[in-house]
């Protein structure tokens, strides 16, 4: 092999290796839970803005799907993965419109389901309905 490919599949390969550790980081950092009363708000909307409903809301719950369950924020069905929202603050994603419910987390579309997100103080909630796979 020469020397131009040789540079190359390293390079490949640290790159590989820094996406993995990265994306590991993160959901080391997601899925730890928190004690104690935090405050986040939640967002709901549309990719058009035709709606935006805004919940700031204190908790002592850690995990996201179950504080959003006991509000009623949220419907939800299980999945092949876990839980899947259907719905958010009465609003229902069309399956034949082929929409569905984004979750962001701080401006970051959440790598992990709802049940497997845990609740920090200070975060920012998105739930926006989007049409497409």
């Amino acid at each position: 092999m020469n020397s131009k490919k040789k540079k190359i599949l390293v390079s490949v390969l640290v790159i590989a290796i820094a996406v993995i550790g990265l994306s590991l980081y993160k959901f080391s950092i997601n899925s730890k839970s928190v004690n104690g009363t935090k405050e986040y708000k939640v967002i709901v909307t549309d990719t058009e803005n035709t709606f935006n409903d805004e919940f700031n809301i204190e908790t002592e719950e850690t995990s996201l799907g179950k504080d959003l369950d006991d509000r009623n924020l949220i419907e939800s069905e299980k999945g092949p993965y876990g839980r899947f929202v259907v719905g958010v603050h009465g609003k229902k994603a069309d399956e034949s419109k082929r929409q569905w419910w984004n979750l962001i987390i701080n401006g970051e579309a959440s790598s992990t389901g709802i049940d497997d997100v845990m609740i920090h103080d200070g975060d920012e909630v998105k739930f926006i309905l989007t049409t497409g796979w």
